[in-house]
């Protein structure tokens, strides 16, 4: 082992065991079997400070609970972007949004807030899980330790099998790994009474009326009523993104079969000049709008065309079919709930994925959403 991973792991090692003292001398290390969630309005915080796409599936582990247990006041702990997301939705109380510090710590106002509220409960909603050959989760995180320890909630739930672990007064136990990483994720719910196996997976979004309006208005460019095919190139991570030249090959045969269908190209912050370019090479619009209205964007499309990435997610929470690029082994983050054609790239990324299965999933998706024979005629 070199020197630099050597000190790291006695350094990891040293906090380990630091954080286990810690947890002793503030009573930290107790397990607690669940309450009577019944009784009373208990208060529940889950901690999930993640990408858009995994906020959102954690979506129907939190709308489960609140149907499951209808007294309770559930609060989400979240990054802005997610929080933006989750905003409205019926089952939660309040959402607070916080910008992480070094390492991710917790400002101080977070957790003397958190602190004031006093949760009954509180969730941590990071999960262990394998994707593209790293694993994700493994340990709790000391600011996370801190932060449990420091919140005076009598209860504290996550995964178990986690280094640091300890710090669960209600260690959950999964069994179902391999379950679409929403179902996984729902494990969390078993002490409120929640069963992963049968809980709905789709993820939530509430827009409102004036949001889809804007949505409406984002697409009046492309003209007319026909089909709407939303095409978004966004992606954060290298090995779900996709060639600009396969879009547009792709784009243009699906234009050559379907003429009738508008196209929007949409992409996020930065992404103007490259939504800009592919929309001139296919006789498209582009859109680069803020995250409320992309997702009402998608709410008024016929069909989403996307990599692996939150608007999948949001493309299933609204009900908008959808054709989905992931790398192989990515099967349990496929958006759930929603009529769904899914592409996987071998070698770990998406760019192994041909146009030409590209074009055939839209088409067929396209097919099954607007038959060419009901379709609006072509111009």
């Amino acid at each position: 082992m070199s020197t630099p991973r050597a000190l790291k792991e006695l350094e990891r090692t040293t906090k380990g065991v630091l954080l286990r003292l810690l947890g002793l001398v503030l009573g930290g290390m107790r397990r607690r079997a669940a309450p009577d969630w019944s009784a009373g309005t208990p208060r529940v915080l889950f901690i999930r400070h993640d990408g858009i796409g995994d906020v959102l599936m954690s979506t129907p582990l939190l709308r489960a609970v609140a149907r499951a247990r209808p007294n309770i006041a559930i609060d989400v702990l979240t990054f802005p972007g997610p929080a933006e997301a989750l905003r409205g939705l019926p089952f939660l109380r309040e959402v607070h949004a916080f910008s992480p510090g070094r390492r991710l710590t917790y400002p101080r106002e977070i957790i003397a807030r958190i602190r004031r509220e006093r949760y009954d409960a509180i969730i941590d909603g990071t999960v262990r899980r394998f994707v593209d050959g790293k694993e994700f989760g493994g340990r709790v995180k000391a600011a996370m330790v801190l932060l449990l320890l420091a919140s005076r909630a009598r209860h504290r739930i996550g995964m178990a099998g986690r280094e640091n672990d300890f710090v669960y007064t209600i260690p959950v136990r999964a069994s179902n790994a391999r379950a679409h990483h929403s179902r996984y994720t729902g494990s969390l719910g078993l002490p409120f009474g929640v069963d992963p196996s049968t809980m709905d997976p789709q993820p939530a979004i509430a827009l409102t009326a004036e949001e889809l309006d804007e949505g409406e208005r984002a697409w009046a460019a492309a003209g007319g009523d026909a089909p709407r095919l939303l095409v978004n190139i966004s992606s954060l991570n290298e090995c779900r993104r996709w060639d600009d030249g396969a879009y547009a090959t792709a784009l243009r045969a699906v234009r050559r079969q379907r003429p009738d269908v508008r196209i929007g190209i949409i992409g996020g912050p930065g992404d103007d000049v490259r939504a800009t370019a592919l929309a001139r090479s296919v006789g498209a619009i582009a859109m680069v709008p803020p995250l409320r209205v992309a997702f009402a964007t998608v709410a008024q499309a016929n069909v989403l065309l996307t990599p692996d990435t939150s608007m999948g997610h949001a493309a299933a929470a609204l009900g908008t079919p959808v054709v989905v690029m992931l790398p192989t082994g990515h099967e349990p983050l496929v958006p759930a709930g929603v009529d769904g054609i899914h592409l996987f790239g071998e070698g770990g990324q998406i760019r192994s994925i041909p146009a030409e299965r590209v074009e055939r999933a839209v088409l067929e998706m396209l097919t099954r959403v607007t038959p060419r024979s009901a379709a609006s005629p072509s111009r």
